[in-house]
């Protein structure tokens, strides 16, 4: 398991990565931050990158292209996995477009089973092609 140090250190590569594309203004990251359920966690960070105004953009036109290559970019650090969202185009929509769904299990059975469960549900989902993206903090 990561934590805060170390954390921040893979944090610091990855900043110097992503610093070399010219249409990123500026970035910001926290570490032992879980943006997905709003938690601390020194296994967890948070990262948010600023772009340059759309027409003063050189070489990034486009949101999904460039999310492809921060993906592509920060795949070289093997300590690591980044997940990479856009921000929503409406503010108050919340931090990631989509849906929530949240699963429960009414039978009050073994935990690790229901961990499966969970897994095997949003690997499925992440299967179809209408979904970008399915993940639990679970």
């Amino acid at each position: 398991m990561l934590h805060w140090p170390r954390t921040t250190e893979v944090l610091k590569k990855a900043d110097s990565i992503l610093r070399r594309h010219k249409d990123i203004e500026g970035m910001t990251s926290v570490s032992g931050y879980n943006a997905l359920d709003q938690s601390s966690s020194p296994a967890f960070a948070a990262g948010y990158i600023t772009m340059v105004p759309h027409a003063d953009r050189k070489e990034i036109k486009n949101i999904q292209d460039f999310m492809d290559t921060v993906r592509n970019d920060l795949s070289q650090l093997h300590e690591a996995t980044f997940t990479v969202f856009p921000r929503p185009t409406v503010q108050g929509f919340g931090d990631f477009a989509g849906i929530e769904m949240v699963l429960q299990d009414r039978l009050g059975g073994d935990i690790r089973d229901f961990n499966v469960l969970a897994d095997t549900f949003i690997n499925q989902l992440n299967e179809l092609p209408e979904i970008g993206n399915a993940y639990t903090s679970f």
